[in-house]
């Protein structure tokens, strides 16, 4: 499928965009997500045909998903200053926002406002930088090149797109993917960094356990492959969904990820490049500087408390798309 999804000779043919055009209208999309939920996923397969079939999933998964939030930042826009003024997304007034009769600003979506910090104004800037720019030009050329006409099929009516509506009606209340779908790809890259994927189904405190320094064998190349794929899809799927990364940072399995993933992960070799000048710790408290005030300089936010030159700290934070 993903061949035939994105072909090597030519994934932006006119004969490759009718599939995938096609693909993303047939509304059976989205089963390629609930494919990341189902426990019983190839049951009697070995792990090195669940690794390899993970990873076809997760790299059809980003590409549904990039096209998604592609399509809503062309679809959905900022909408009037009045917090409480609600739009319907199929009524064209200035607001760009589709002919799918949902509520862009309803009490169950993401709340959105003119604030550079908006989910849409997220998404937006995003997108600038995912899926990486540098490995995955063909894809976000695809994504781009889909959306464009997908988003145009949203803001007329017709009967071409029923398929598929239920689906951007989700993702236009900034619920798709779901918390249930997010959280299989974090055991998936979970369990994936420690090596271990035949554990994907263990609770947190066992996946928490192969990063021990005495238990953790040195991930499999192919591990390292699935767990990068599904932290791109993880961030991906975050964008498109702000309200789930509100509830995981009450979650102590997301913490205890996190923890694991940069700090006790052991993809990496020993020796192997240079050593960095600033922890995890150090990078997170750059960004909180930034994040708290967007006009702190990057001299002022490291005389705050990490003793490193300034080019490092801009550094830091130009890895996180901020500029100082």
């Amino acid at each position: 499928m993903y061949a035939l999804l994105m072909p090597a000779l030519d994934p932006l043919s006119e004969k490759a965009f009718e599939f995938q055009y096609n693909f993303i209208n047939s509304g059976d999309a989205p089963v390629i997500l609930d494919m990341l939920t189902k426990n019983n996923f190839l049951p009697n397969a070995d792990v090195a045909t669940k690794r390899s079939a993970y990873l076809t999933v997760l790299k059809m998964c980003k590409l549904l998903l990039t096209v998604i939030g592609h399509v809503m930042a062309r679809v959905v826009d900022d909408p009037q200053p009045s917090p409480s003024q609600q739009t319907e997304c199929g009524t064209l007034d200035g607001n760009g926002t589709g002919n799918l009769g949902l509520s862009c600003s309803s009490s169950n979506s993401a709340p959105i406002s003119n604030s550079p910090r908006s989910p849409v104004s997220v998404l937006r800037q995003a997108l600038h930088s995912i899926p990486n720019q540098n490995t995955e030009y063909m894809l976000r050329s695809v994504a781009s090149k889909l959306a464009q006409n997908l988003a145009e099929q949203i803001l007329i009516t017709g009967n071409e797109g029923e398929r598929s509506r239920p689906m951007f009606v989700q993702a236009l209340a900034w619920e798709l993917p779901n918390i249930t779908t997010v959280r299989a790809i974090i055991r998936l890259a979970w369990a994936a960094s420690s090596g271990n994927l035949q554990l994907l189904n263990a609770t947190p405190d066992e996946l928490h356990r192969m990063h021990d320094k005495s238990a953790t064998k040195m991930p499999d190349g192919e591990d390292v492959l699935v767990c990068k794929e599904a932290l791109e899809v993880l961030t991906v799927a975050l964008v498109l969904n702000p309200k789930t990364l509100e509830s995981l940072t009450k979650d102590k399995m997301w913490h205890t990820f996190i923890i694991d993933l940069l700090l006790l992960c052991k993809n990496r070799r020993p020796g192997s490049g240079r050593k960095r000048k600033t922890s995890a710790q150090d990078d997170r408290f750059l960004v909180s500087q930034v994040l708290r005030n967007c006009h702190t300089t990057a001299v002022e936010a490291r005389n705050r408390g990490v003793n490193v030159s300034e080019r490092t700290v801009r550094r830091r934070l130009g890895e996180q798309n901020f500029q100082s």
